[in-house]
């Protein structure tokens, strides 16, 4: 513990603490920073000035980031592979207890993901489900989800985990392209999913009980019945309390980036 603490409040050469300082992600892992704030309206062609503004109070690794381009540029410190790690979680808890002219500016300083998961191959980016709307449009709604890859124990998964958990996924999808199926992959914070097919609102009507499916989703999901866990069917009760059965694929969203 003490030498944790060494390496996440470490003094650098001017006396500040820096949450730098933690193991980095490594290849392929996501990466989590702790967002301080908006970049301030006006300030967003000259970041340089609004990290100055801040880079006293907090220390060194103050940097701007634009994750969505839709929404304003983030002051952000720190880069995380675990963003529920003890180092993580240390720094996060430093960054709120900021106090600045008897008031603490950071006291809503959150834990934000700055890079999505990459695939251990570019090659396999197109099959990334994050990247369907850009190759499908906005009509891509749905996608059959037919496997997920996560601990069975629901424990908090390490970062080998997660780094098997992608793996598994990704070679799940290859192979179902190798057979045919337009098969992506979606690496989650504690998971890594398995869907086939894009769906549009026009291949379920969901203003009906039972829902009404189109022939092509009707048809993916004959192809692949079940929602498989690490490869494996899981034993669940049937609606209305009846039998077990195994647990059916499930039509999901798709993320919008």
């Amino acid at each position: 513990m003490v030498e944790e603490g060494k390496r996440v409040f470490a003094d650098d050469a001017g006396g500040q603490w820096s949450v730098n300082n933690a193991e980095p992600p490594g290849e392929g892992e996501a990466v989590y920073t702790i967002r301080l704030m908006d970049v301030p309206p006006g300030l967003e062609r000259q970041p340089e000035v609004a990290i100055a503004s801040i880079a006293d109070a907090v220390g060194p690794g103050v940097r701007v980031i634009r994750p969505d381009p839709d929404r304003p540029p983030m002051l952000v410190v720190g880069r995380f592979a675990d963003p529920l790690s003890e180092s993580a979680s240390a720094a996060q808890k430093r960054v709120r207890a900021i106090e600045v002219n008897g008031m603490k500016p950071f006291l809503g300083a959150v834990m934000v993901r700055e890079r999505d998961p990459r695939p251990k191959d570019e090659r396999l980016t197109r099959f990334d489900l994050r990247n369907a709307k850009s190759l499908f449009g906005d009509d891509a709604m749905y996608t059959l989800q037919i496997g997920i890859y996560a601990r069975e124990d629901n424990r908090r998964p390490t970062r080998e985990d997660l780094a098997s958990f992608r793996e598994s996924a990704e070679s799940a999808v290859e192979a179902l392209r190798r057979a045919g199926d337009p098969a992506f992959f979606y690496h989650g914070p504690s998971s890594s999913m398995v869907t086939v097919g894009i769906f549009d609102e026009d291949d379920i009507d969901l203003t009906v009980v039972p829902e009404i499916e189109s022939p092509r989703l009707k048809a993916a999901r004959a192809a692949h019945p079940h929602n498989l866990l690490n490869g494996a069917g899981v034993r669940e009760r049937r609606r209305g309390g009846g039998s077990e059965g195994l647990q059916a694929s499930r039509l999901v969203a798709i993320p919008d980036r």
